[in-house]
């Protein structure tokens, strides 16, 4: 069964409620989205949308008092449709090249170090730790 395309206004919650869940790890109620995020919406009205959402799978309730957690198709639906992706500006550009010169272009240095300057290079990008490994052939 396909699912329908979500309101603004369901997509604006299920966002904030995404996006609060994966920084908090806590359900996030009605009453925080309102009171943190310039929706213009009531808690009421928050809840009538997250009601919504339940229904069709996209958040669920761990238990009656608590707020709401993202189903995997809620993260699917945000991944898909909600989520912008940024693309890389000059600079960034710029510290690729530095590091890794432009393609066909030989580079000399061990695996262990291509990996490396892989690892510094995206954690200095995205300003988060890198992990980078080297697959098992």
């Amino acid at each position: 069964m396909a699912s329908r395309e979500l309101s603004i206004r369901e997509r604006q919650v299920l966002g904030i409620i995404i996006q609060s869940y994966v920084v908090t790890a806590a359900p996030v109620g009605s009453r925080h989205i309102a009171k943190n995020y310039n929706l213009g919406l009531s808690d009421a009205t928050i809840r009538n949308v997250m009601a919504e959402l339940e229904n069709e799978g996209y958040i669920s309730q761990p238990h009656t008092s608590a707020g709401r957690i993202p189903t995997d198709k809620g993260y699917r639906y945000y991944v898909d449709l909600i989520m912008t992706v940024r693309g890389i500006d000059e600079k960034e550009k710029k510290t690729i090249d530095a590091n890794f010169g432009q393609i066909g272009i030989e580079r000399t240095g061990t695996t262990s170090d291509v990996l490396l300057s892989a690892a510094k290079v995206l954690g200095s990008i995205s300003r988060q730790l890198s992990v980078v490994l080297s697959p098992t052939l």
